[in-house]
């Protein structure tokens, strides 16, 4: 009936009869974790659960009633089982009391196996929190980079109208509108570009540099076409005529130039101006060779190139000219300057025939041309001022009024240019924000303006920086994350990685300071002492304003959202206060579409001043029970969210603590000094466990990476740096940014999506960071397998003497060794054969033919050197020239390159030279390669020299003898 217990009873009644039995199954049998003892009884116990459910029940369970409150059990009759069963127990009983040593000593190894087990059970939890696979965060590589395109001055557009270029830090930066990114930049090195001028084939470009010189130079390639040396001028405005053949350049010291681009000399100057010019315009019909100037002596004037005289000049303006346009096909002209007047000159007569009165000064002027669907032409004059406003004038219309389009950000507006074959407008205010407007009649016949596209020129400082995280968001439908980033600047930017397009969010009235995010939610703090709530939703295109918090009396400077929940915002201010407000009301209203409606808070849920000194950064912890602050004081404190009472001060820093993060996984905190290291926290008893130095500089922003088992830090060094937090190492380090990291967010891995980082700073760099761990090992793995490849290959050709192949080989992997070491065989080939001695009866082997065999195949694998990289065979040949052991060698591949090369082709060989380091300069190494050969030649001279005394010695030798 019970043949486990049967086959135990044999065994111990075996055991019995046999006691060397008992000692033998000792050492087969793995003895269990706990006592046998109690594993039988729990054996014995399942069995008898386990009958009693499969039919071998008790008398209770055989009637199938339910015992009333008072009834007896009724007493069981003994079965052989129950028998059975008692004496296993008594047997097991003397077994235990018999082995008990060789039991405690099984015991403890089970106890230290249990440990490992423990470990390897921590070990497979952390896999299972980051994915199945427990796989660290080791290499960032930039996926996204935010720079500069326009940093002021000079920006144009060629006539393709898909490409801009703009000044941009001294350099000409060349944006593509397809691309949306910076395709080329043109500079040269150790001056500073001032100004410049496109060509209508948008092939070739001039630009001055600040040493007065003007260049010539072709767009792909930067190279040097022509140059002209302004002595003592300074070119302020440059202009290329459609034709491409004259050069206009207009100086601070009011002359006009005109040069001829082919030939390359000056056709025009004129002097009769008494200002600085500021800006150049060839009539659009260049068979009329006209030119028009503005200047700062308040006149505009119209040159005759064919006559080379000034035709006329444009009085009457009472402030600087801040630009003029032509319009009706050139036949008029019309300016704006800052004495708030629009001026329309006719060209014909040379007169002044309008005069329009504005409310504002104005920047910018351009005029569109349409053609109405009655068959009328209208002409509209587009100028844009100081109130960032794009208004309208119907020049056809003398009664007309001015039409206001506010539907671009409301700053200042510098430049207008028009994108004639593609109806858009370019907009340049004064931020350096470049706005795209498709412009167009509607069906009543109004000009329309539509934002077709904004774009960031120039970020200045970028001070906070977070990820919109709508990938895991429940009503969000993007396949990636946005970004909101805030500058020195009163307006937020929302930015689209993919597409590069670009959002403002506009109603602070000072700098922003600080930004969080939850969801589509941000909140903003600024130094106009308010937090502001947005609404922004990618998705749908809903950029709007949800709430303003009032309360602080100074600078907001750091502001998050509780996590969890998202129904609370901390605030922490220059007035050393930390606030907690409630926005749960109004974000619940935003998701279920109710009400979008701007409110105003100017009530604090609770307020507190708990530090000394300026609070850098306020935190919610993951479950938004606790908030922490740190303070300029040295200090991290934690506080309970509902009271705002201190429930712990954490001391250890040595000054000023910019930022804090919690971790999400266990009770840590991380934070971030100015004494430059950074410091792990143990919430529980608030010890500080981990210290990580590195940091050259302050620590300024650190956070948590791969579920809390590393952290990333940025400093005012500006390094990121990738730290194992159980191993407390420096995992990498990455240096992009060239000044102070302000901003620093991370995003966990998710999906198909790596983690993700996004960097900030001073240098106006925004930078989003992936992890490409997997994909560098994988590279690695690749790489390492095609090396030992290769490497096994290379040993087969040099076994089977194949020298032609393997020399090209070595020369491919750059392995000086082995390609030394095929050359070394060649040259041994070489002297072998000239040291054999035939008779000259024998014809059995033609020494010429072997030779030349030997000598063609040399000459093949300098010849595929050459071809693969002259520079590196030159180096290779250099080292091996500097030593008397490899000399021969040396000298025999300068000898093929000689013969080789052509040398009379300076360009050629100039072209192939190239890959030359800066560092390394031709002269240098052809110097060393020519003092190390005449070394060498003087070497074996001497040495032929000496071998002449044999020669005398063995001649007077044989003459001795032969008397």
């Amino acid at each position: 009936k019970y043949p486990f217990l049967e086959s135990h009873l044999q065994m111990e009644k075996a055991s019995k009869m046999n006691p060397g039995l008992i000692q033998s199954r000792k050492k087969i049998k793995k003895v269990p974790k706990a006592s046998k003892l109690e594993m039988y009884k729990e054996m014995i116990k399942s069995r008898k659960t386990s009958l009693g459910s499969n039919g071998n029940v008790s008398q209770k369970q055989k009637k199938g009633k339910k015992l009333n409150k008072g009834e007896e059990h009724p007493i069981e009759e003994e079965s052989p089982s129950n028998n059975v069963i008692a004496e296993d127990e008594e047997l097991q009983s003397e077994e235990l009391e018999q082995h008990d040593g060789s039991l405690n000593v099984d015991y403890n190894m089970d106890v230290e196996s249990e440990t490992n087990m423990e470990e390897e059970k921590n070990d497979t939890t952390e896999e299972k929190q980051s994915g199945g696979e427990l796989n660290f965060c080791k290499i960032l590589k930039p996926s996204f980079e935010l720079d500069a395109i326009y940093t002021g001055g000079k920006i144009e557009v060629g006539d393709s109208e898909k490409t801009l270029y703009a000044i941009c830090n001294f350099t000409i930066s060349v944006y593509s509108f397809e691309q949306k990114k910076v395709i080329h930049t043109i500079k040269q090195e150790n001056e500073e570009i001032a100004n410049f001028g496109v060509a209508p084939d948008e092939k070739t470009l001039v630009y001055f540099t600040k040493n007065n010189l003007l260049r010539h130079v072709n767009i792909s390639d930067n190279s040097q076409l022509r140059i002209w040396k302004l002595h003592s001028m300074y070119a302020s405005a440059i202009k290329i005529d459609k034709t491409g053949v004259l050069l206009a350049i207009g100086t601070t010291t009011g002359i006009v130039q005109v040069y001829d681009l082919r030939k390359g000399h000056i056709t025009h100057n004129f002097t009769n101006n008494r200002g600085p010019i500021q800006s150049l315009q060839f009539h659009p019909n260049p068979q009329k060779l006209l030119l028009i100037s503005s200047s700062e002596d308040l006149t505009i004037k119209l040159y005759d190139l064919v006559a080379s005289s000034c035709l006329t000049t444009f009085q009457g303006f009472d402030a600087t000219i801040s630009g003029f346009a032509l319009t009706n096909k050139g036949m008029s002209l019309i300016s704006s300057s800052y004495d708030r007047f629009i001026r329309l000159f006719d060209l014909k007569s040379m007169k002044k025939i309008a005069q329009l009165p504005t409310d504002e000064e104005m920047h910018a002027i351009e005029t569109l041309t349409f053609k109405k669907r009655d068959g009328n032409v209208i002409s509209l004059l587009v100028v844009g001022g100081d109130s960032g406003v794009l208004k309208t004038l119907d020049l056809s219309d003398s009664a007309a009024a001015m039409i206001e389009h506010p539907y671009i950000p409301s700053q200042t507006i510098r430049n207008i240019i028009h994108l004639q074959k593609e109806k858009r407008l370019l907009i340049v205010n004064q931020d350096q924000n470049l706005i795209l407007l498709k412009y167009g009649l509607n069906a009543d016949g109004k000009l329309t303006f539509e934002i077709d596209s904004q774009m960031s020129a120039f970020n200045d400082e970028v001070i906070d920086a977070k990820f919109i995280k709508m990938r895991n968001y429940k009503h969000s439908q993007l396949k990636t994350d946005h970004v909101v980033f805030a500058t020195n600047n009163e307006n937020i930017r929302v930015l689209n990685p993919l597409t590069r397009e670009l959002q403002f969010l506009i109603g602070h009235k000072d700098i922003v300071m600080s930004i969080d995010t939850y969801g589509p939610f941000v909140v903003s703090g600024s130094k106009d002492n308010t937090l502001r709530l947005w609404y922004c939703d990618p998705s749908n295109k809903k950029y709007l304003p949800l709430g303003t918090f009032e309360g602080h009396t100074g600078s907001v400077g750091s502001v998050f959202f509780a996590p969890n929940k998202g129904h609370r915002v901390v605030s922490a201010s220059v007035d050393k206060s930390i606030k907690i407000w409630d926005v749960q009301k109004i974000i619940n209203s935003a998701i279920r579409n109710e009400s979008f409606e701007h409110r105003v808070i100017s009530q604090a849920l609770r307020t507190t001043i708990p530090h000394d000194k300026d609070i850098n950064c306020v935190r919610f912890s993951p479950n938004d029970k606790l908030v922490a602050s740190a303070s300029q004081d040295r200090l991290i404190k934690i506080f309970d969210s509902e009271t705002l009472k201190p429930v712990m001060i954490l001391r250890g820093h040595k000054r000023g603590v910019w930022d804090i993060s919690f971790s999400k996984y266990e009770k840590l905190l991380a934070s971030a000094s100015g004494d430059r290291t950074l410091k792990i926290w143990n919430l529980g008893d608030g010890s500080c466990t981990h210290t990580f130095e590195g940091h050259e500089n302050a620590v300024l922003k650190v956070d948590w990476l791969c579920y809390g088992l590393e952290l990333v830090s940025a400093g005012a060094d500006g390094i990121i740096k990738l730290w194992n937090v159980k191993k407390m190492t420096c995992v990498n380090t990455f240096e992009k940014h060239n000044g102070k990291i302000w901003s620093l967010d991370a995003r966990e891995a998710d999906g198909d999506h790596p983690i993700q980082i996004i960097s900030g700073g001073n240098d106006s760099l925004l930078c989003i960071w992936d992890d490409v761990t997997k994909e560098s090992e994988l590279e690695t793995k690749k790489v390492e397998g095609e090396k030992i490849q290769n490497q096994q290959k290379l040993r087969n050709l040099l076994r089977e003497k194949n020298y032609l192949e393997a020399g090209k080989l070595a020369f491919n992997l750059n392995h000086s060794q082995s390609f030394t070491r095929v050359l070394e065989s060649v040259l041994l080939i070489i002297h072998q054969k000239t040291e054999m001695i035939f008779d000259e009866n024998d014809q059995s082997m033609d020494k010429n033919e072997e030779e030349t065999e030997t000598d063609r195949m040399l000459r093949e694998l300098v010849a595929y050197c050459i071809e693969k990289d002259l520079v590196r065979l030159l180096l290779l040949t250099r080292d091996l020239n500097s030593t008397s052991k490899h000399s021969a060698i040396a000298q025999l591949i300068l000898k093929q390159i000689v013969s080789t090369v052509n040398l009379t082709d300076t360009d050629s060989f100039v072209e192939k030279l190239k890959n030359l380091k800066k560092d390394q300069k031709a002269d240098d190494l052809f110097g060393i390669l020519l003092a190390y050969s005449e070394r060498h030649h003087d070497r074996v001279r001497k040495y032929l020299k000496k071998s002449h005394y044999l020669d005398y010695v063995l001649k007077s030798c044989s003459a001795l003898t032969s008397e």
